[in-house]
């Protein structure tokens, strides 16, 4: 996207449509970030927003990664917006534990 024929090519800023509620700066940084390594350290109180993130940009590993998160954390705190993100983002797996 940013070298070759693509249109984006020659733009200086290049603006992206979110149309998840979920995701936030951050989420795109670390989303973003985790191109450049094989894993990332996920924060549980972030692993919905960057989940969501990884969804958006078709990013697997990271996607695996933020369900290993959600099954090493959940609780009765967090078990109801795992349960919903799970359905949501496709970790039908998750959605049994």
């Amino acid at each position: 996207m940013f070298s070759g024929s693509w249109r984006e090519s020659g733009m200086d800023t290049i603006e992206l449509e979110i149309p998840d509620q979920n995701i936030d700066i951050e989420a795109l940084q670390v989303a973003f970030g985790s191109l450049y390594r094989d894993e990332v350290l996920i924060n549980p109180s972030r692993v919905i927003a960057l989940l969501a993130a990884a969804s958006m940009l078709q990013l697997d590993g990271l996607i695996q990664q933020c369900g290993e998160t959600m099954k090493e954390t959940i609780n009765a705190k967090t078990v109801c917006n795992y349960y919903n993100s799970a359905g949501t983002y496709g970790l039908d797996s998750l959605k049994k534990k």
